[in-house]
């Protein structure tokens, strides 16, 4: 029975593993890749391009510098060494992230099927001896160790790190950080205590709250979505532009990723969002000028024809999943190791 389980648990392995090598985000390319020109130039740095000690050398410089050596007033340049060690962490996490998962799924994949064969030979009364039991052993830990710190470091990227952020070691920037929106698209929403509109998802404690993590790329506002991408056919207003101050089409409006947390702060503190304060101004009109309603929230339309983060989302959660079964299959495997060494050592005694 023993010796059926291990087969089993081993060929599960092999599968699952085969099955997130097709799935894995950064072996697929859906992530870390850089791009390059024709001419072999990078017009992008992937994960593997950045040089991690760029930024623990400008980290540990800035943090050496005196106040008379700074063009910034102290909390900048307390905020700016802040920044360059977030950037130099989130450096490593990503190199650490990428390289474990060609190294977890691969190795599972090769231990999976050594042990598969193996297990189907003692099945079918190959007598062994302690060999697959020690093999069980050693592979079962090393893919647990490996699969077990790739789950940790992609799951902490995946639910904690703001996508796309911009790591520039000349300004802390978020160019090409993204905004958080809720379920149904809008990232403000009007609060009658403050007369105005306020930030969904302002935390004054927490400077990446209002933008975007990987976990939310599953939300259907970030992908193609027939409400936003044919609001006028489709007669959904409430998507569409707000024009200006007093006539107004829908509730959508645009902002940029760039300051929106200090914004948010101003809105919170009792500066409701301009223009739209005193009174909600922000108004859907049909194509005949009727009023249809006032604005709860203002909208921040994603208006795009792709899945691709609907896709990276799914894949990388699968992946995720995937490596928790393994990392517990790995321990199984470990475990029937064991009880066939024990059994094996029992025989000879």
């Amino acid at each position: 029975m023993k010796n059926l389980i291990f087969l089993c648990i081993a060929t599960c392995i092999f599968i699952l593993s085969v099955i997130v090598l097709n799935e894995a985000p950064i072996i697929n390319g859906l992530l870390g890749k850089g791009t390059h020109d024709s001419n072999g130039e990078t017009s992008s740095d992937g994960w593997y391009d950045k040089d991690c000690d760029s930024y623990n050398d400008n980290y540990k410089i800035n943090k050496k510098l005196s106040l008379e050596e700074i063009t910034r007033n102290q909390e900048e340049q307390e905020e700016y060494i802040k920044f360059l060690k977030e950037g130099r962490n989130k450096c490593y996490r990503n190199k650490a992230m990428a390289g474990l998962e060609y190294a977890a799924f691969n190795t599972n994949v090769i231990f999976g099927l050594t042990c598969a064969i193996l297990g189907l030979l003692r099945y079918y009364g190959n007598n062994l001896g302690k060999s697959i039991s020690l093999i069980g052993i050693v592979t079962g830990i090393i893919g647990f160790v490996l699969t077990f710190v790739y789950v940790i470091y992609s799951g902490i990227i995946f639910t904690q790190d703001v996508a796309n952020k911009n790591y520039d070691s000349e300004a802390n920037t978020y160019t090409n950080a993204l905004i958080k929106i809720d379920s149904e698209g809008a990232y403000l929403k009007w609060d009658d205590s403050k007369g105005g509109y306020v930030c969904i998802f302002y935390d004054k404690n927490n400077k990446d709250s209002v933008y975007l993590k990987y976990s939310d790329y599953g939300n259907k506002y970030l992908n193609y979505n027939k409400d936003i991408y044919f609001r006028q056919e489709s007669n959904n207003y409430k998507y569409l532009e707000v024009n200006d101050i007093s006539i107004t089409s829908g509730c959508s409006k645009d902002a940029t990723a760039k300051g929106l947390w200090e914004a948010c702060k101003t809105y919170d503190e009792g500066q409701p969002f301009l223009p739209f304060h005193d009174k909600k101004k922000a108004e859907i009109f049909d194509d005949s000028n009727k009023k249809l309603g006032e604005c709860d929230k203002l909208y921040y339309t994603f208006n795009t024809s792709s899945k691709a983060r609907k896709n990276l989302y799914n894949q990388w959660l699968t992946t995720i999943i995937l490596g928790i079964f393994i990392s517990i299959l790995d321990i199984g495997l470990s475990i029937l190791g064991f009880l066939l060494l024990f059994d094996s050592m029992s025989k000879y005694n």
